[in-house]
């Protein structure tokens, strides 16, 4: 099974087809189970609104860009390039439970975190009922 979200670019980026097998998620969600049956009932109501966020880097790139956080993860460095998910690890998590194989990402590239937490939140706001108010 595919998952489309309703952009063909998002952002000024191209929206492409990912396999979700070949997604490295940096931060694995934690969400709630409430949280997440919620997000599963809104994808299944209205389809997935936004596409994932991608930064394709290399294994020692992620290791340095990812020092400064909590995350303690094993960064498959056999691998020429990862495609590390920044931004809809609870999409992904929920998509996987629904055997999903392709999910439209958006591919950018590393600007630093501030960057892709400014794209984090455009998406978040488009969801005010899952996640809040979102400055």
């Amino acid at each position: 099974m595919d998952i489309k979200c309703k952009y063909d670019e998002w952002e000024g980026y191209e929206v492409v087809s990912f396999n979700v097998n070949h997604i490295f998620d940096c931060s694995p969600s934690d969400e709630d189970s409430h949280f997440s049956n919620n997000l599963y009932q809104s994808i299944i109501k209205g389809g997935l609104t936004n596409p994932l966020i991608l930064v394709p880097t290399s294994p020692k790139d992620l290791e340095r860009i990812l020092s400064n956080t909590s995350h303690n993860l094993t960064i498959p460095f056999e691998k020429s390039i990862i495609f590390a998910l920044f931004g809809g690890s609870s999409r992904l998590s929920v998509l996987r439970d629904m055997g999903v194989e392709f999910v439209d990402c958006i591919l950018l590239p590393y600007n630093g975190f501030s960057h892709v937490q400014k794209l984090q939140r455009l998406q978040r706001r488009s969801h005010k009922e899952l996640y809040g108010r979102i400055n």
